[in-house]
């Protein structure tokens, strides 16, 4: 999940040849997509993607990776994840949803990834 989280491609391509789940988490329920979005690290989004991560798997709060994106201003990754079919409407546990984050943040980039005209 590090290696996720850091940005290290070949860390994480490495891993993914072990016996390992891909869902794994950590302590809060996230998984290495989560924290790969959070951090925008679009080409490892696409390898664990490739590799069947659970691209809606929400962490401990009910948040998705795509709330990670959307939350954290990360466009791109936040593009990749609606290519791939994020559910971009799936609320958390506290009834906010990506757009909810998105309207937060005012950031106009991520409203537009959230209503397809990026």
């Amino acid at each position: 999940m590090l290696g996720a989280l850091n940005g290290s491609y070949d860390t994480v391509r490495l891993l993914l040849t072990r016996p390992l789940s891909i869902d794994q988490t950590d302590v809060c329920h996230r998984t290495a997509l989560s924290l790969a979005t959070e951090k925008g690290h679009c080409q490892i989004i696409e390898l664990l993607l490739e590799h069947g991560a659970n691209i809606n798997l929400p962490d401990k709060a009910g948040r998705t990776p795509f709330s990670f994106a959307i939350q954290f201003g990360n466009a791109e990754a936040a593009k990749v994840l609606v290519r791939a079919e994020a559910d971009v409407a799936k609320g958390d546990r506290f009834g906010r949803t990506p757009l909810t984050w998105a309207l937060s943040c005012n950031n106009d980039s991520i409203i537009k990834v959230i209503y397809g005209d990026a």
